[in-house]
């Protein structure tokens, strides 16, 4: 059994040295699909890096009490006092209602905004 010659004269290498020469890395399928998913990425997050709403700028506290100061322990992330149990911090959801154990709830004025 005969190893094929690799080199200039196989059908393959003469592919490749055509294909080689019309690349265009600019304009390549792959280049345009990265363009395109980094154009399609959307900021989800609902929290800023301060802890505040992304939309509104609200420090509001997560027990959804309006003017509530906080009143969790400080949080270990950010030491804000407004944090439930887990840090505001660039987080991507929201409470949007909280039910109590004498059966209430209190909805989130800022789950709409």
């Amino acid at each position: 059994m005969r190893r094929a010659k690799r080199g200039k004269d196989t059908p393959g290498a003469q592919q490749h040295d055509e294909a080689a020469g019309d690349f265009n890395p600019e304009t390549s399928k792959r280049e345009r699909r990265k363009l395109q998913t980094k154009l399609q990425q959307v900021d989800s997050r609902v929290y800023d890096s301060q802890g505040r709403l992304v939309r509104g700028g609200v420090d509001a506290c997560d027990c959804l009490q309006d003017g509530c100061p906080g009143c969790f322990y400080p949080c270990s992330a950010c030491g804000s006092t407004r944090c439930g149990p887990t840090c505001r911090r660039d987080r991507r959801w929201l409470y949007e209602r909280l039910e109590t154990e004498g059966g209430g709830s209190i909805d989130n004025v800022y789950a709409s905004v």
